[in-house]
C-alpha cells in the first residue's frame, strides 16, 4: 500500500514537472482581450471580416487597434478564428531598418526566452504559443496561438496560418 501511494506521489510529481516545462512567462491566453476559444459571436460587435486563410479559417482586424507591440510598430493585427472560435493573433511588423532584431528584443522581453534563432524562434506552453518568422532585415510576422495541451502546435495547428502564408508582403490580408 505504501508503494502505490509512493508511486502515485512520484507519477504526479513527474507531471507537475513535465506540465511546467511547457509553460513560459506571460504565457497568452488570448489576445487583444479575447480569450482562445471564444465564439466569433461574442465578439463580432468589435471586428470586421478581413478575409479568409488559405486553410478556410477566418481572417478579422479591428478598425481601431493599438499598432505597437513594445516599441515595434505594426501594419496589421488580424483575429483569426477557425469553425467560429478565437485561435490566433497574427501581428506583421512594419517594414523598417532592424525590425527583425526590435520585435525579438520585444518578444524576449515580454516572454523569455525562445527556442530558436533571429530569424524564426518560438515559444511553446499550456495554453498559448508565439511564433516569430522574420524576413531578411526588414519585416516579421509574430503568431500568437492558442495551444492544444501542451502538444507541439506547430506541426499541428499552424500549417494553415504559418506555412501557407495567407498574408502578403504588403500586409493587407489575402
Amino acid at each position: 500500500m505504501k508503494s502505490c501511494l509512493i508511486a502515485g506521489a512520484l507519477a504526479v510529481c513527474q507531471f507537475v514537472i513535465c506540465a511546467s516545462a511547457w509553460a513560459f512567462q506571460n504565457e497568452p491566453n488570448g489576445f487583444g482581450g479575447i480569450v482562445w476559444g471564444t465564439p466569433l459571436t461574442a465578439v463580432q460587435g468589435q471586428l470586421q471580416p478581413a478575409g479568409m486563410t488559405k486553410g478556410g479559417d477566418a481572417i478579422y482586424v479591428r478598425s481601431e487597434e493599438d499598432m505597437q507591440f513594445g516599441v515595434v510598430a505594426l501594419s496589421t493585427i488580424s483575429y483569426i478564428f477557425h469553425d467560429g472560435l478565437f485561435i490566433a493573433a497574427v501581428l506583421k511588423s512594419l517594414s523598417a531598418a532592424g525590425s527583425p532584431y526590435l520585435v525579438k528584443e520585444a518578444l524576449t522581453l515580454n516572454y523569455g526566452k525562445g527556442e530558436g534563432d533571429s530569424d524564426s524562434s518560438v515559444w511553446l506552453g499550456q495554453t498559448g504559443a508565439v511564433l516569430l518568422k522574420c524576413y531578411g532585415d526588414s519585416y516579421c510576422d509574430i503568431i500568437i496561438h492558442r495551444a492544444n495541451s501542451g502538444v507541439n502546435l506547430y506541426k499541428q495547428s499552424l500549417p494553415n496560418i504559418y506555412r501557407d502564408d495567407p498574408f502578403p508582403k504588403s500586409g493587407n490580408p489575402a
